[in-house]
């Protein structure tokens, strides 16, 4: 049966080369969402280099959402060549069915997964066929990157005093689970930091301001705000302003995301640092869908996760000006391409990297 399902997926790959392809993100927010934004702004890019037709689908923060957005798309007369999405915890499941009932090869994004979804769900390729992999960042290394940030900048505060930590979460998805280990007892960090409480604020903001004022009147010490969102640092930082209870010494606060304003806030000092780069994950993706649907080998490689990058005072100056440019439709995103780029080493797809090939672009325009 295996064998079969192979062939059929070999002879269909082989007979579009030619054609252009056809691909459904799906975003699990709304079209406001300034992080969402970024990743659909990247993904295009990409698509428009690499002759790929994009269609972006936004459904609500909710798992019933995303899957009436999968269940839209797979019932579409004219379906596309392949899906990106990220799944919700809680009936991802019941997703994945869908996608593999419809025989349209998808990839998702993160670790959207709880655990006893993942013990059933199993890996890429082996219970789901049309499951061909996933992009996925390091969460547990990017929350540790987060506390050395912050912990490195409380050293230069408070030399030789351990830093009293108050955790922001979101949820209990094995995002947020991830980024919280370096909070965890067993975290090597524990040695230095005390980590009064991790707060779950169920990713939202509202709930980050009705709770805050109880948060800091009950760890009034804290010496610096671990959040798993920007959007909550930056929730923070305005309701350390406008709050009842002032404080009376600085507060370190990071957070994920690199979200323009936050990036702001890092260049004035009010804020520490951000954690971020995940932004590219769908056109990572995408990248990975030309190689799989254009290339001379039908095996789609899984790539080893990818590496969160950090934005502190001491690169702020270096990221702030490029992240604010959103150039991202100026960049050839071909070079990122094995099908496309046949000069040696293909390069990762990174913000390091775009940054770098954007400096080159622009002394070639000069």
């Amino acid at each position: 049966m295996k064998l079969k399902w192979l062939l059929a997926l070999t002879l269909l790959h082989f007979s579009c080369l030619g054609a252009s392809l056809k691909v459904s993100l799906v975003i699990p927010d709304d079209a406001d969402s300034s992080f969402w934004a970024m990743v659909v702004a990247t993904s295009q890019s990409v698509a428009d280099d690499l002759d790929v037709q994009l269609d972006v689908h936004y459904s609500d923060t909710n798992r019933f959402a995303t899957r009436s957005a999968i269940e839209a798309i797979t019932q579409q007369q004219y379906k596309p060549d392949y899906i990106i999405y990220r799944p919700l915890q809680g009936n991802a499941i019941e997703v994945l069915d869908i996608i593999e009932s419809s025989k349209i090869p998808f990839i998702t994004l993160e670790q959207g997964f709880n655990d006893a979804e993942l013990a059933q769900i199993g890996q890429p390729q082996q219970k789901y066929q049309y499951w061909l992999g996933t992009v996925i960042y390091d969460d547990v290394a990017a929350g540790d990157l987060l506390s050395q940030a912050l912990l490195k900048q409380h050293h230069l505060n408070k030399p030789n005093k351990k830093m009293s930590i108050t955790g922001i979460g979101g949820g209990f998805d094995r995002v947020s689970v991830a980024r919280q280990l370096s909070l965890q007892p067993s975290s090597k960090r524990n040695k230095e930091i005390i980590v009064n409480q991790i707060f779950p604020m169920s990713w939202s903001v509202e709930n980050v301001k009705q709770q805050f004022p109880q948060v800091q009147k009950r760890y009034p010490e804290t010496d610096a705000y671990w959040c798993v969102a920007d959007i909550f640092a930056l929730t923070i930082i305005e309701q350390l302003k406008l709050g009842a209870v002032a404080a009376n010494k600085p507060i370190l606060i990071g957070g994920f995301d690199w979200l323009p304003a936050a990036i702001d806030k890092i260049k004035s000092g009010e804020m520490t640092a951000s954690v971020g780069g995940h932004f590219l994950m769908a056109a990572k993706a995408l990248l990975d869908i030309v190689e799989y649907h254009k290339g001379t080998d039908t095996r789609f490689e899984q790539k080893p996760m990818a590496k969160f990058e950090l934005i502190d005072q001491s690169n702020v100056e270096l990221y702030q000006p490029f992240i604010k440019q959103l150039p991202w439709p100026e960049i050839d995103y071909r070079q990122f391409s094995k099908v496309y780029n046949k000069q040696g080493q293909t390069p990762e797809l990174s913000v390091a990297n775009l940054q770098t090939a954007y400096a080159k672009l622009k002394i070639t325009q000069k």
